[in-house]
């Protein structure tokens, strides 16, 4: 017996793991979240997955302090990281879908990948945690995973300095921070998840010329595809968003052509110009489906939709 524990100390100096003084940085765990959880395998409709989510993340925000749409944010992230990642598609059918490495979530050296032992993951220095206070730190449970990230979010604090510093943590990448950033800003400024309205950028039934010319060749600067869908009209068009986003860049790009892109990468305007007036200013500009630009200023006919 004397032996094994040597062998025991020993591997925690050598390694330097070490239990850490508080388990969580909330208490107590979120046993209030688990009474709506549905079955296993449920199908989601988008309105009742919003309507879930509004419930998780309205008592998550009473219970930390932290406002609800950067827990909206970060899951909305993730939702958009998982289109891209084959083997991470599967987590959008799921009610959160937050992606947490199995490695990460247990501990690296831990040699069981699937534990679900909060004291073990805890041993193995995993940030997986037991939200719902069900003795499993399982991070297929939805609870378990928003209180994982609630946690290491919390121990950063809930100002938005320090929400950033906690998410910078947790992905090292500033791309991620500033999308999640935009996210929470667009979900705070409307009060609500539902942001997928859609609309076409001019008046249906105004005057205007539109052709699909998506994947056409292109000769300016090299060999390649027209990326963009062009709409003639006349000027003075009112042009509005055709979704929810943030207008990162406002000015004349190298084409010489007056423009505007989006965040989210599903709109943009641009027209070519005869003449070369000063650039409009750069703006952050939350916009809506009912947000309008006029085309008097780009000093010509073309709006180009940038998908």
């Amino acid at each position: 017996m004397i032996r094994i524990c040597i062998i025991v100390l020993s591997f925690v100096v050598i390694t330097g793991l070490s239990m850490p003084a508080a388990a969580y940085a909330l208490d107590p765990p979120l046993t209030v979240l688990q009474t709506n959880l549905p079955q296993e395998g449920k199908v989601w409709t988008e309105e009742e997955r919003r309507e879930e989510w509004q419930v998780l993340f309205d008592q998550l925000s009473t219970l930390t302090g932290i406002p609800w749409y950067w827990f909206a944010a970060i899951n909305q992230y993730e939702r958009t990281i998982n289109q891209v990642h084959r083997s991470r598609k599967p987590l959008n059918d799921q009610l959160i879908n937050i992606y947490i490495s199995e490695v990460r979530w247990s501990g690296t050296l831990n040699p069981d990948q699937q534990d679900t032992d909060p004291l073990s993951i805890r041993f193995f220095q995993g940030i997986g945690l037991d939200g719902d206070h069900d003795g499993r730190a399982d991070r297929t449970n939805p609870i378990d995973v928003l209180y994982t990230v609630a946690d290491h979010l919390l121990r950063y604090g809930t100002s938005e300095r320090q929400l950033k510093a906690a998410l910078w943590e947790f992905y090292h990448n500033p791309r991620s921070v500033q999308r999640i950033e935009q996210f929470a800003k667009m979900y705070q400024a409307f009060g609500t998840l539902d942001l997928t309205k859609r609309a076409f950028p001019v008046p249906l039934r105004s005057k205007y010329s539109y052709r699909s010319t998506w994947g056409a060749p292109r000769g300016w600067g090299g060999r390649r595809i027209h990326e963009g869908t062009d709409i003639f009209a006349d000027h003075g068009m009112p042009v509005r968003s055709t979704c929810y986003g943030i207008i990162e860049v406002m000015g004349w790009n190298r084409k010489r052509a007056a423009s505007l892109s989006r965040d989210r990468r599903s709109a943009g305007w641009a027209a070519p110009v005869t003449g070369s007036p000063a650039p409009p200013a750069n703006s952050r500009r939350i916009c809506t489906t009912a947000c309008t630009e006029t085309t008097d200023w780009r000093n010509g006919p073309l709006i180009r939709i940038l998908i």
